[in-house]
């Protein structure tokens, strides 16, 4: 067994509450399990040389790294996900180091944010954290478990590594698009099909769900098909503009869109 995969072991405890939860973006059970414990990032942390040193750790030289640490379970990412992860937190996906800049001036801005699925690894700074968990990774109590729980519209909307567990995909980002208010930016960070162990069907993890969906971008489905297989820039851009949609380190997706100025998109 991978050492990534022996990262997704559960206690007997947490696979029985498991079977009691429902996707997000439905009826909430609220989860009392405490996530585990991050340091709050700054800004200052994430431009300065210690989080890039981080980010380079174990590798031939900085930058020299491919799309496919994740699927290779690479010295460097099994550094940042396992050694390093308290201290780098949602940031030690190199997908959002390489849009650091867009990530920031989202999650760091002004407005109504939220942090969709953040729960058990919050992005931090100004974002409200949705999820079923009670307490968050930084140990701030979670108010909302739904999208449409929270109240008024919202500026922006951050997720990571989190919309491939929700069953009822579509009729989450209708919700997404329903609580962003004109203009508002949705910024998604999402595994790719090229990680196989991601794919759904492949991947079972007992206390966040297995990935009910396997992403990918427009065109590059294997041949003979894989189950689940999403199409997620087409899928968002059936409710929201997507302004950009592009595999990024990690094996993963960088997605971005607004809600459109009208109602009509």
């Amino acid at each position: 067994m991978g050492f990534a995969r022996k990262l997704y072991e559960a206690s007997a405890a947490e696979v029985w509450r498991a079977v009691r939860r429902r996707a997000l973006g439905r009826h909430c059970v609220r989860e009392s399990v405490a996530p585990r414990r991050f340091e709050p990032v700054t800004r200052a942390f994430l431009l300065s040389a210690e989080y890039r040193r981080l980010m380079a750790e174990h590798l031939p030289q900085p930058g020299a790294y491919d799309r496919h640490e994740a699927q290779n379970e690479t010295r460097s990412y099994r550094f940042r996900h396992a050694e390093a992860s308290e201290r780098l937190g949602v940031f030690r996906w190199r997908g959002i180091q390489e849009h650091l800049d867009e990530v920031l001036s989202l999650v760091d801005g002004e407005g109504a944010l939220i942090d969709f699925g953040g729960g058990a690894c919050p992005v931090g700074f100004q974002t409200q954290v949705v999820d079923r968990l009670e307490q968050d990774g930084y140990e701030r109590p979670v108010r909302f478990c739904d999208v449409e729980d929270v109240p008024g519209l919202l500026d922006g909307i951050f997720t990571s590594h989190t919309l491939e567990h929700v069953a009822e995909l579509d009729a989450v980002l209708a919700a997404f698009a329903r609580k962003l208010r004109p203009g508002g930016r949705l910024i998604a960070h999402l595994p790719a099909f090229s990680c196989v162990r991601w794919r759904a069907g492949e991947h079972a993890h007992a206390l966040y769900h297995d990935h009910a969906w396997t992403f990918g971008l427009a065109g590059d489905e294997p041949e003979g098909g894989l189950k689940h297989y999403c199409d997620i820039e087409l899928m968002v851009s059936r409710h929201l503009i997507v302004e950009r949609a592009e595999y990024c380190g990690d094996d993963s997706i960088f997605l971005s869109a607004r809600r459109a100025e009208s109602a009509a998109i």
